[in-house]
């Protein structure tokens, strides 16, 4: 299970790299400084907790599993947290949004 969580870990830093032209592409919006730098944040956070639930696994920490679990809560309240603040930041109507065609114009 090692790998596979060191891989996710990595995989969340590699995807933050590879959306760097979308934000590129979201900075010149009206905005879009805004929602790049708090989705990026928001991002970010949820990394910290990977790392936290991947050490605590290694260290065979009596806590892996409640940090488990609250790391697989995190994962829908990330994307409604992050799908919210872009609606509401860029003025996009949330069906739009779950849609996939309101950011991909930009």
């Amino acid at each position: 299970m090692r790998p596979v969580r060191l891989l996710s870990t990595l995989g969340a830093l590699v995807a933050l790299g590879s959306s760097s032209d979308g934000y590129q592409q979201l900075m010149a919006l009206p905005n879009g400084s805004l929602a790049v730098h708090r989705e990026v944040a928001l991002l970010l956070a949820f990394l910290v907790l990977q790392v936290v639930v991947f050490v605590a696994m290694l260290r065979r920490r009596y806590r892996f599993k409640q940090l488990f679990l609250y790391q697989w809560f995190a994962i829908p309240i990330v994307f409604i947290l992050d799908t919210v603040w872009i609606s509401a930041v860029l003025g996009v109507p949330m069906s739009q949004m779950l849609a996939g065609g309101a950011l991909a114009a930009p």
